[in-house]
């Protein structure tokens, strides 16, 4: 059982990495130029410089933003870090001048951090080290790899997030049933048991969490906006409503692509966050908005196919 399944408090666990909020790749290059001593000492001196917003400050602001009108917090905020402490005091006056909240800063000095996540029971986890969330992945912890190119936004008024169907909300048994058969006999199997709800996947238990909320007050049901764009057809997506429905999803849209591409179809959403388990499907989307690779055990579909 994924430990989140059984988690009875409303609040939602965001733990993310430096880098998902801000832009860190010019540093990380710094310190391969100029060495250890120098790049410190040029943290310290740039202590109050900002460093450039990464691919999910907005989508941070927004949970801020929703915090404020619960007046209390509904998400809780936690900043998980191996960065050297001055590059964590730069990191923190960086995210206090773009107005963001934590609620907790944790520094892993070299340690691994599937710990903190355990101990914290995280709803999920961000990071742009691929590492990172596959190991935490193993852990049973819902893990995100963001690529440091993913497209930033500026919307913040209304959160809203995009989950693929298949591997993401729900497990990955239909999507393997294509790649060993036929786009035909595929989709006339979901046709057929449309009344049968797929099994849950690793992000099902926090869009259940996200349509608890929206639910709660219609002051959320208007600042929390939950999309499905899936690679179905029209025919295969009504099980995926059905097992929406099931599992009492408030979504407000289910988008069949049909096969087309999915980061064409996103590009005008203004989406804060896209969430695939398809690497290809990650990198299309991320030229048009903040993309992110859900970390799963088939991630990889390749000797699957017929």
């Amino acid at each position: 059982m994924n430990q989140f399944d059984s988690a009875n408090n409303k609040t939602i666990s965001i733990a993310v990495s430096c880098s998902v909020l801000l832009d860190l790749e010019g540093e990380y290059q710094d310190f391969e130029k100029v060495g250890y001593e120098s790049f410190y000492a040029n943290q310290v001196l740039n202590q109050n410089l900002p460093y450039k917003p990464g691919a999910l400050l907005p989508f941070m602001r927004s949970l801020n933003l929703l915090n404020t009108v619960a007046d209390e917090n509904v998400f809780r905020i936690i900043l998980i870090t191996s960065n050297c402490q001055h590059t964590v005091q730069r990191a923190l006056n960086s995210l206090e001048t773009y107005g963001i909240e934590l609620d907790q800063v944790i520094s892993l000095n070299g340690a691994p951090a599937h710990e903190p996540l355990l101990n914290n029971h995280v709803d999920l986890f961000f990071t742009t080290h691929k590492h990172d969330a596959e190991s935490a992945n193993t852990l049973g912890i819902p893990s995100i790899y963001i690529s440091e190119k993913s497209c930033g936004i500026t919307n913040e008024d209304v959160l809203h997030i995009a989950f693929d169907a298949d591997g993401v909300l729900f497990d990955s048994e239909s999507h393997i049933r294509y790649l060993m058969t036929d786009l035909k006999t595929f989709e006339s199997y979901e046709f057929a048991n449309q009344a049968l709800p797929l099994t849950k996947g690793p992000l099902l238990p926090l869009a259940k969490k996200l349509s608890q909320l929206k639910r709660s007050h219609p002051m959320f049901d208007q600042l929390i906006k939950l999309s499905v764009v899936s690679s179905r057809s029209e025919k295969a997506m009504s099980r995926v409503i059905t097992s929406a429905r099931y599992y009492k999803l408030a979504f407000e849209e289910f988008v069949a692509c049909d096969g087309q591409n999915k980061g064409l179809v996103l590009k005008n959403t203004q989406a804060h966050l896209f969430l695939d388990d398809e690497i290809h499907n990650v990198q299309s989307a991320a030229r048009h908005l903040p993309s992110g690779q859900v970390m799963t055990s088939n991630s990889n579909y390749e000797h699957y196919a017929a």
